[in-house]
């Protein structure tokens, strides 16, 4: 069992923090917001995380889990420093690599000689002869080595324990070995041991292509409306085929989250940096702003100027907090002035959000949102609204009329119940007279 620094407290160095304290190590978190550690310190984990708080509460009761203010304590007979701090994208869609410079630049500057620095944050391809000449910079004998996370936000800690895979990439001979084995004792895990180039670009791609699964089914959702066709029907026959399957075949209102968006347009500003031509990434991107446009249309299709919007959802996805490039914010931004707005969500109508929508009311109730409203517009497929009572919401609203953004209804039932339907990728219908 190693001691582990982890710099960073966000969403994959608590997770990975956590996980690794599970498994045996002893790790130490390390953020420069003192508030933030005194929460995690007293077991409260500062985001929606399925699994997460009790785990956090276990490490910390084992004493092998602790967190800190102070890197340099941190840092004290430590050989493994783990970096998970953000790269958000610069206007031009390149990762701000400026968290990541700070924190080499704190490892550089601790006395302790040799330490193997694993990079969690998604960087840019290549980026690595930057960082290893700031460490040489500062005589600084360290390895670095690239393992990208995989972690999906509302089943992080599950995908931890039972990764789809490891990927560890090292430009020095045998580190990467090493790295791997700090992951024994995951069941069934398959491990990739690669050079830093291939670990980086196996995260890039992999998002690329999901990225592109959700752009192709909302694409394939535009010609179903056009056509007649149900794009569920058809994503079903579409993911019978072995060699195309049936995950991210759900029609919606687009990708969103901190990941897909920056780790496109990062992958998009390194190809163009290359000379390498972009005609795909550029489409992908394009037509998720598309999608954008298409469910604000329909939304207004549904209402008038200065009637009442309920909307519900706002995490970029279920069983998570997390409003960052959010589809749903983006979809409320664009109807803020037209019409009254008022939102709701499980867990995501608090302070970030709040941020982003000045003057739209939140609240956790979906029951005080639908209250009079002109259109309930469901955006985030959370399990509570799948469940929720048709006929209570008709009896809440001035008018019944649903759009479905994820499809969480069937259409047959919301008619049936007397509302007018809306959806991505299935035929607008109303109830019979």
């Amino acid at each position: 069992m190693e001691k582990i620094a982890i710099i960073g407290t966000g969403f994959v160095g608590v997770v990975t923090a956590a996980g690794l304290a599970d498994l045996g190590h002893t790790v130490i978190g390390v953020d420069i917001d003192e508030a933030k550690i005194d929460r995690l310190r007293s077991g409260h984990v500062p985001f929606s995380e399925p699994k997460l708080e009790p785990l956090v509460r276990k490490g910390l009761y084992s004493g092998r889990l602790s967190f800190t203010a102070e890197l340099n304590h941190a840092l004290i007979d430590t050989t493994y420093i783990i970096v998970a701090v953000p790269t958000p994208p610069d206007k031009d869609g390149a990762s701000d690599l400026s968290f990541v410079h700070a924190a080499i630049d704190a490892i550089s500057a601790h006395p302790q000689q040799e330490v193997v620095i694993i990079v969690k944050s998604t960087v840019p391809v290549g980026c690595f002869k930057t960082l290893q000449a700031r460490l040489d910079a500062n005589d600084k004998r360290a390895s670095l080595v690239s393992c990208p996370e995989f972690l999906a936000e509302g089943q992080a800690v599950s995908d931890f324990f039972s990764p789809s895979r490891t990927v560890v990439g090292a430009n020095q001979a045998g580190v990467a070995e090493r790295v791997a084995e700090l992951f024994e004792g995951l069941p069934g895990a398959r491990l990739i041991c690669s050079n830093a180039e291939t670990a980086q670009l196996i995260k890039y791609e992999s998002n690329k292509q999901l990225a592109m699964r959700v752009a192709s089914i909302n694409d394939t959702a535009a010609r179903c409306e056009a056509f007649g066709a149900d794009v569920h029907e058809v994503a079903k026959g579409m993911g019978m085929d072995p060699r195309i399957g049936e995950h991210f075949l759900r029609a919606g209102i687009g990708y969103g989250g901190s990941c897909f968006s920056k780790d496109l347009a990062a992958l998009t500003y390194t190809a163009r940096m290359a000379g390498l031509p972009t005609g795909l990434l550029d489409a992908v991107a394009e037509q998720n702003e598309q999608q954008l446009r298409r469910v604000v249309a329909k939304i207004r299709e549904m209402i008038t100027p200065g009637q009442k919007v309920a909307v519900f959802g706002l995490a970029f996805k279920p069983l998570t907090s997390d409003v960052r490039s959010s589809r749903a914010i983006a979809v409320v931004q664009a109807l803020m002035g037209d019409y009254t707005v008022i939102a709701t969500d499980p867990v995501a109508a608090g302070d970030e959000a709040r941020i982003l929508l000045p003057g739209v009311e939140l609240t956790d109730n979906p029951w005080r949102a639908a209250k009079g409203a002109h259109c309930a517009a469901f955006l985030t497929a959370w399990d509570e609204y799948r469940q929720i009572s048709l006929e209570l919401l008709q009896l809440q609203m001035a008018r019944p009329a649903i759009f479905d953004g994820p499809g969480i209804f069937d259409p047959n039932k919301v008619v049936k119940a007397g509302f007018r339907y809306s959806g991505i990728g299935r035929p607008s219908r109303s109830p019979l007279a």
